[in-house]
């Protein structure tokens, strides 16, 4: 995985923009994270594959100098969205249907095409690491000794946090594998001492660093994918305690599949988000978690239990990492 990340999927290595040239907006993006996230959703798929799918969509706009305007943002997060399903997923979804989703825009025909295109492109790389993959390969470390809660705990909360690093344009070039071992620091750092000692802790990044070289938590790359996450989490301000389970539920009804190109500027919207993408994201989320802005742990263990009663997905009794396979 790490060589594949170094190499064929480093994302300096499609960047072809001219010195000072920016990235694809920051809010169209947000949007076609918040817009992806509620797709898969609604079809009950992977959320990893919002992740792949965005993996994509930066590697092709990189290749064009990161630059589009709201039709060509609109048809490749369609067409990267159908890819990642199709190719990492079990469920399928038709592609008649995901061009339904752009309100009458582009049809089957469209996608096609620029499939072929991000194919060409990326010159079929399109099996990404990503971080949870990373944080799922990484907590099989874990010292045997460690409970079953931690693991549970460790596994549902990293995953969560590299959910929301998907949002975070600051991630586009960053390595997956330090965004997972930052995930998982930051966690742990949320775990009491009395329930995951100082010594289970260093043996398990011990471990990590003698069978990954070069990732260890001491690496500044690490330290400064860590400092971006906190305060990613303590901006979103997504406190469980302030928003009832109702108006989760309520504010979820709201949110809509469907999407268009935007207006003549080029504007991309994403219907049912109101306010900041990123905020409707955490905040409307009913499949997942939410934390307060301080990352208690004791917040993160209540957003993984209101995630698992509004549908969310649990971590089965039989995972490897949750039985403590090494």
């Amino acid at each position: 995985m790490r060589s594949q990340e170094d190499a064929a999927y480093n994302y300096e290595h499609y960047i072809v923009q001219a010195a000072g040239e920016e990235r694809v907006n920051v809010t169209w993006r947000e949007k076609i994270v918040h817009w992806s996230y509620n797709v898969v959703d609604h079809f009950d798929l992977s959320r990893e594959v919002v992740a792949i799918s965005l993996d994509l969509f930066d590697r092709f706009l990189a290749t064009l100098h990161n630059k589009c305007n709201g039709n060509l943002a609109l048809l490749t997060s369609l067409t990267t969205l159908h890819l990642a399903i199709k190719l990492h997923d079990t469920k399928r979804v038709r592609m008649s249907t995901l061009a339904n989703l752009s309100r009458g825009q582009f049809g089957p025909p469209d996608i096609e095409d620029m499939e072929w295109c991000i194919l060409s492109a990326l010159k079929w790389r399109v099996h990404p690491p990503t971080a949870y993959s990373y944080v799922y390969h990484l907590l099989l470390m874990l010292p045997p000794e460690t409970s079953v809660p931690v693991r549970k705990d460790l596994l549902e909360l990293s995953r969560y946090i590299t959910e929301l690093t998907v949002c975070d344009s600051y991630f586009i070039d960053n390595p997956a594998s330090n965004v997972a071992m930052g995930s998982i620091l930051h966690v742990m750092d949320e775990i009491p001492f009395t329930k995951l000692s100082a010594g289970l802790r260093e043996r398990f990044l011990r471990t990590v660093a003698q069978r990954i070289p070069g990732l260890h938590a001491s690496d500044p790359s690490v330290l400064a994918t860590r400092l971006r996450i906190a305060q990613m989490l303590a901006s979103a301000n997504t406190s469980l305690a302030a928003t009832s389970s109702s108006d989760l539920v309520e504010s979820g009804a709201h949110n809509s599949t469907t999407m268009d190109s935007g207006d003549s500027t080029g504007s991309y919207h994403s219907y049912g988000s109101n306010g900041s993408s990123k905020r409707s994201l955490l905040g409307t989320r009913v499949r997942s978690n939410s934390t307060d802005s301080k990352g208690s742990c004791r917040s993160f263990r209540l957003a993984v239990a209101a995630a698992a009663g509004g549908g969310g997905r649990r971590v089965s009794s039989h995972s490897p990492i949750v039985a403590g396979v090494q």
